[in-house]
């Protein structure tokens, strides 16, 4: 069973929560995590090093395109990264992923 995997960091946990919370309920995702970060980038010709805050969103493969211009349309950051991937599921989480993404009639 395919899923796609989001890699979306963003500035802080508020606006991580925040996000997660606006494609749940949307439908976009499944399932939000967030993971602290340091993070080490260049920006505008100067080393930087700060705490992100890391949302790993899983979702069904044809949410792909759509997630993606949400993400872009809600995030804070000027360049945000927006990283994607297909894995492989179990089963059981796959089938749990499609009862929870089903649209409401």
């Amino acid at each position: 069973m395919k899923i796609t995997i989001f890699y979306v960091p963003f500035p802080d946990q508020d606006a991580a929560l925040t996000a997660i919370e606006i494609l749940l309920k949307a439908k976009y995702i499944a399932c939000g995590n967030v993971i602290v970060s340091t993070s080490l980038y260049h920006w505008q010709g100067e080393q930087s090093k700060n705490n992100e805050h890391i949302a790993i969103l899983k979702t069904l493969p044809e949410k792909k395109t759509i997630l993606e211009k949400r993400i872009s349309e809600i995030h804070t950051y000027d360049v945000p990264a927006i990283l994607s991937w297909e894995a492989d599921a179990n089963e059981s989480y796959y089938e749990w992923m499609v009862e929870t993404m089903k649209e409401e009639p």
